[in-house]
């Protein structure tokens, strides 16, 4: 690696202003500067910037930027990918022809564009910053000759700006430009909504199109390569594909489906469609090929445990690929590509964890796809022959299901905006009647996971209030608010209190895998519990807190393991696939993912048994298990109700009713305050970005 000391952090010292081509770069202030315009950068990309200075021309590894720039801080080398990118956009540098930063692929970057001595600086015969020096007086020279008659690019803009094409009540999802980019077509469910219809509206016209009035919902529109005809999926009893002229009339069944459709894209030649779903009801959904004329089809992929579901496909511009979103262990998901004559899928990004939507550009040479990494979705670009990925920034909210026309500069995506907190309900000391719902923890960002402390004086959540995802503290009111990771880049989860109340376990994922660590009560670096070839997921700590349990795959299949906390004598203690929902009265209470119900069996081994059906387990996140009984959401249409399962009898019995449907549930060890996440505001429009490129 680099000799640290040419990489000194920006504020560490004042050091001298330097030029990178036509910028001037104040290490000090974190500024850079060309033709009048300044900007400001974050501590750590500057960094990046000087290190790759110090070495003009040469490779600097991820590693070794990793190892100087984020030294003592736990990351995943999307630090530095997000750094790099935006760093380029800073310069106004395009990845695919770069004039700064060249990407070696799988092994780092090298700064291309000159460096030389900013010429407002007064020159000093002494004191020469050591990581400047060497390197200008050798290449000095070489470096001007090679600037000399480059064109000069006008950087682009930092925030990719865009206007609203619909701002209706409620949700407009699933948007897809026509192909000469003047019509954008959409689900809605209208200002009633009630279930979704196709709608097709011209950016600048007020009111949009109504293409369906079935009773089911549809969505997922996709244009014809001539423009004049949309298919579009239709759910309820019937799931099928089906076409409808673009300027309305009677629509047409190309395929009926199995339910579980997501995603549908038309081939450049119009004889096929492409969509994702199930071979047979209750099956993993694949990538699946129909013919429009004869309704014929044909899969394109069969994904094998443990990926769980390919979804969202769409056909490349030249019709010979079809890219498509493939989900694996704990949800993280990423693009893949697989030709339309079949063959093994070629995955086209790395460590995404979330990903929701993507298109490709005119040229098949790079990807837009939205994904959130860390913290909210984001919009991102890929270049298929590199591998190099730049984000792109928009404006306000979390940007999704991107569309780009063919055969214009536009693109659209969804912007949703919404205020998802945690709220409590409390029972009354004597009477046990419950309370008015009231927000507990609350931001402008997203909250969600809550957990009390055993000792109940303490909740710990998630949060991305800091702009990623990190994991927080506060006390039982919502109060004293205390963020105890600080990774940047990595999506944490399954955060897990230990038994005395001091220390907190936790997953992050760290490149390719999600590692299990723990982190005091009271902050500190967290501490990684073991390295290995595998997921180590989280679940929850033994009574007396010798031990750790942990979903993990590293030997080969996911089964439920106990470790200490410090990683060593670490076993399996489960024969199958087993997700821990609690430990109480001396027993592991588990999910089984393919067998409905709560399962439990004696902490120190023996045979397992059923002690709820699926009325109970019908979602694992939103069941809590304390001594004699479980708490869970019963979910009815129109009605969400917290229940109580007693062990005694097998009885459940009516709680509280919640005005709000939750995807979690939490309860205070006195079982007096109940939390749960609620999405109190939710809207998702649709954004046109116009001279794409």
């Amino acid at each position: 690696m680099p000799d640290q000391a040419v990489c000194l952090p920006p504020a560490s010292s004042a050091m001298a202003p330097f030029n990178v081509g036509s910028w001037r770069v104040d290490p000090t202030l974190n500024r850079i500067r060309q033709r009048g315009r300044e900007i400001k950068l974050e501590p750590r990309v500057m960094h990046v910037l000087v290190c790759l200075a110090s070495r003009p021309a040469q490779v600097v590894t991820r590693e070794e930027l990793m190892e100087v720039v984020w030294a003592g801080t736990i990351v995943s080398e999307e630090a530095v990918t997000i750094a790099i990118s935006v760093l380029r956009r800073s310069l106004g540098d395009v990845p695919r022809d770069p004039q700064f930063i060249e990407t070696i692929h799988k092994i780092g970057y090298r700064l291309i564009a000159p460096v030389t001595t900013a010429r407002e600086a007064p020159v000093r015969r002494a004191r020469r910053p050591v990581w400047l020096a060497a390197p200008l007086l050798l290449i000095l020279g070489l470096a001007m000759w090679l600037w000399v008659g480059r064109r000069e690019q006008e950087p682009e803009a930092l925030i990719c700006a865009g206007v609203p094409i619909t701002t209706y009540p409620g949700d407009e999802r699933y948007p897809a430009l026509s192909p000469d980019g003047t019509r954008v077509a959409f689900a809605w469910a209208g200002e009633e909504g009630v279930n979704s219809d196709i709608y097709v509206k011209q950016p600048g016209a007020e009111l949009p199109l109504r293409l369906t009035h079935h009773q089911a919902s549809e969505s997922f529109p996709a244009w014809s390569p001539d423009g004049s005809t949309i298919a579009y999926v239709r759910t309820g009893r019937r799931w099928g594909i089906h076409t409808i002229p673009a300027i309305g009339g009677t629509p047409q069944l190309v395929v009926s489906t199995a339910p579980g459709v997501y995603g549908l894209d038309w081939s450049p030649d119009g004889r096929f469609l492409v969509f994702s779903g199930p071979h047979e009801p209750g099956n993993t959904p694949a990538i699946v090929m129909v013919s429009v004329e004869t309704g014929e089809t044909s899969f394109l992929t069969s994904p094998q445990p443990p990926y769980t579901c390919d979804f969202s496909p769409a056909f490349s511009p030249d019709g010979s690929r079809v890219g498509f979103v493939r989900t694996g262990p704990q949800y993280q998901q990423d693009v893949y590509v697989v030709p339309t004559t079949g063959g093994t899928p070629e995955r086209v990004t790395h460590y995404q964890r979330q990903v929701t939507g993507f298109d490709w550009m005119p040229d098949g040479r790079e990807l837009i796809f939205a994904a959130a990494p860390s913290g909210e979705y984001s919009l991102w670009r890929i270049d298929l022959a590199s591998g190099d990925i730049s984000w792109l920034p928009t404006q306000g909210g979390a940007a999704m299901q991107p569309t780009i026309a063919r055969g214009a500069r536009r693109l659209v995506y969804e912007r949703l905006q919404s205020d998802y907190g945690i709220w409590q309900v409390q029972l009354d000391d004597s009477t046990h009647q419950a309370g008015r719902p009231t927000p507990l923890i609350a931001s402008t960002r997203i909250d969600y996971g809550a957990r009390f402390s055993p000792d109940g004086e303490q909740i710990v959540f998630i949060s991305t209030r800091s702009g990623t995802r990190e994991i927080w503290t506060c006390d039982a009111q919502g109060r004293h608010l205390l963020r105890l990771t600080d990774f940047g880049d990595t999506f944490v989860l399954h955060p897990r209190w230990s038994p005395d109340s001091r220390e907190i376990a936790f997953s992050a994922t760290m490149g390719e895998n999600a590692a299990a660590f723990i982190v005091g009560v009271d902050g500190g670096k967290p501490r990684r519990v073991r390295r290995v070839d595998g997921h180590d997921i989280v679940s929850g700590w033994s009574p007396d807190g010798e031990w750790l349990y942990v979903e993990s795959n590293a030997g080969g299949d996911w089964r439920l393991c106990q470790m200490r906390p410090d990683g060593s004598s670490a076993r399996v203690i489960t024969e199958a696939d087993r997700s821990l929902v609690g430990v109480a009265d001396g027993y592991l209470y588990m999910h089984r993912p393919a067998v409905p119900g709560v399962w439990r069996r004696p902490i120190e081994g023996g045979e397992e048994e059923c002690v709820a059906d699926a009325d109970v387990a019908s979602d694992w996140a939103a069941i809590a298990v304390m001594k004699g009984g479980i708490y869970f959401i019963w979910r009815n249409p129109g009605v969400n109700t917290i229940g109580y399962y007693d062990l005694a009898d097998r009885s459940p019995q009516y709680v509280v009713r919640l005005p709000m449907d939750s995807p979690r549930l939490a309860v205070s060890p006195d079982e007096t305050t109940f939390l749960f996440e609620h999405e109190r505001e939710r809207e998702i429009d649709l954004i046109l970005i116009d001279d794409f490129r």
